[in-house]
């Protein structure tokens, strides 16, 4: 259904702002184009599925024999993930055990040394993500390789840095078409410091070299594959490389609820939240487990409801973050049918909520702007989304936004992505139109309005 709508704009007398917005983090073009896609799926498959782990050593008890699915098929997961309504997905190419689903000529702890000998799940991955028209990512341990710390002779630190980046190298030249590496550990452990990855996880050596690796990491990255995104957890920042996607789980630079996609550099100026005057561009990612149990499969696993993977969705794409669910397949080499129904239950819910949009405008909005979208006739609104052009940055710092006819508001920091609010029954009845307070904005945003019939209260 389409509504004629009228546009207004009333503007505020011309604010002043730091640096007349000069000095934004903006992001580069990938950036933005993995931007588009605000829902990921993960998938943890490998030694863990079989031996019951969650961070593998590589020992004796956990050799290639072990992994065994009679059932491997990476088209499933893909489509599982294209059920949910997720445009990407990651595949854990290799874990810390350092067990690769591909065949490799640096490790001889891979797919190829196991019961599916001739098969490359990484290959078999990326072919149906392109099939499907879903983003194909890896997750790839680069600093923590169990079974050449722990089980196969290698001698030295240098000889255990030399596998690594090798295998990275020859991951990221072999497989094209990946959308970002998802690095575990990335920037840690410093080399032999207390306390750090190295002291907890038996797959991850501390040698004072290790002070060093993430930088060649980067630099190799940005050498043999710079269309490939840096991403994932404990993002340390390269003196001159710094990661490009920010994961959740690092407290360093973590966002409160202003939700900026920006930050300043951990090692000069720690700050608790982003800044709009970071000196970096980072999209910041939520990674967690849809299964029970952790993040492989293991016998028992339950799995998110339907109604809370819903919540979960609209509680953080809907407040400006990036989202990235973990279904593991189990140890068949399937996703398992419970979690494959609720997937589509909530993939249904998010199509049928999308599906309900009234209309949308794209307007300029500087500080103390009012944009109004007026609906041809009074309409029910359920739920209203904010949308800024991050093209040239984060801009908007402040806002009100307020259905006209109504008894709604809500005031929020920023806007980012996507800001979605709901609205009750009772208070998005008889609107004729939403209006949106550009409080505070670092020089001019783009901000579009999008109005739907539908809420997911």
């Amino acid at each position: 259904m389409s509504c004629l709508i009228v546009l207004a704009v009333i503007c505020a007398p011309t604010a002043l702002n730091n640096n007349n917005g000069t000095s934004i983090p903006i992001p580069n073009d990938l950036q933005l184009n993995w931007m588009k896609t605000p829902y990921r799926t993960f998938h943890h498959f490998g030694i863990c599925t079989y031996s019951g782990c969650e961070h593998n050593s590589g020992t004796s008890g956990e050799l290639p024999a072990l992994f065994n699915p009679s059932e491997a098929n990476p088209e499933q997961w893909v489509l599982a993930a294209k059920s949910l309504g997720a445009g990407g997905a990651v595949l854990t190419s290799r874990h810390e055990g350092g067990f690769c689903l591909f065949p490799s000529n640096f490790t001889n702890y891979t797919i190829a040394q196991s019961p599916l000998k001739g098969r490359d799940l990484v290959r078999e991955f990326i072919e149906a993500c392109n099939k499907h028209n879903i983003k194909p990512s890896l997750y790839f341990a680069a600093s923590c390789d169990g079974y050449h710390k722990n089980y196969d002779d290698v001698k030295t630190a240098q000889e255990y840095v030399d596998i690594q980046l090798n295998t990275l190298k020859e991951l990221v030249t072999t497989y094209k078409g990946i959308e970002y590496i998802w690095f575990d550990h990335h920037g840690n452990p410093p080399g032999h410091k207390s306390g750090s990855s190295c002291d907890f996880l038996s797959g991850c050596i501390c040698d004072p070299l290790m002070n060093t690796f993430w930088h060649n990491v980067d630099d190799l990255m940005r050498t043999y594959a710079p269309d490939v995104l840096i991403g994932g957890i404990d993002l340390g920042i390269g003196p001159t490389n710094p990661p490009d996607i920010k994961n959740h789980f690092n407290a360093c630079n973590f966002t409160d609820d202003s939700h900026q996609n920006t930050a300043s550099r951990c090692q000069t100026t720690p700050q608790p939240h982003g800044s709009v005057f970071g000196d970096m561009y980072r999209p910041i990612e939520i990674t967690s487990s849809a299964a029970s149990k952790g993040w492989f499969w293991h016998p028992g696993t339950s799995y998110m409801s339907s109604k809370s993977m819903v919540d979960d969705y609209f509680s953080l794409i809907g407040g400006g973050y990036f989202r990235i669910l973990n279904f593991p397949p189990n140890s068949t080499g399937l996703i398992d049918e419970d979690a494959l129904q609720s997937m589509s239950e909530v993939g249904d819910a998010l199509r049928s909520f999308y599906a309900s949009e009234i209309t949308r405008v794209t307007m300029e909005c500087k500080s103390g702007d009012k944009i109004q979208l007026m609906l041809e006739k009074p309409s029910t609104v359920g739920a209203v989304m904010l949308k800024e052009d991050l093209a040239n940055g984060q801009r908007v710092t402040s806002y009100n936004v307020s259905l006209l006819g109504g008894h709604w508001s809500a005031s929020e920091l920023t806007i980012g992505t996507q800001r979605i609010h709901s609205v009750s029954p009772t208070a998005g009845s008889n609107i004729s139109g939403i209006q949106v307070e550009c409080q505070s904005v670092v020089g001019t945003a783009n901000v579009t309005i999008v109005g739907f019939y539908a809420s997911w209260m």
